[in-house]
């Protein structure tokens, strides 16, 4: 049976935000509650301090109950 955990995020994003100048751009609100109303998909905010160079928050589409499904012989460690 696969081993199921939910995703971390990883400092990747945001390393990758203090050395390069990152624009985030809002989902327009109908564009949400399109996505929201027809797959059930949620929205959630990310906080203007989440990431450097964000000035506001700003609604975004919310990935916090994805599954990382992968087989039993997966390493239990990995370098990420």
């Amino acid at each position: 049976m696969p081993s199921c955990s939910r995703p971390v995020m990883t400092p990747f994003w945001r390393e990758m935000c203090a050395v390069r100048t990152m624009k985030f751009l809002p989902f327009e609100t109908a564009a949400l509650d399109e996505v929201e109303n027809k797959f059930a998909w949620h929205r959630a905010e990310v906080a203007a301090d989440r990431f450097p160079g964000l000035s506001a928050p700003f609604q975004a589409l919310d990935f916090s109950d994805f599954l990382f499904c992968c087989r039993d012989d997966f390493p239990r460690t990995s370098p990420m």
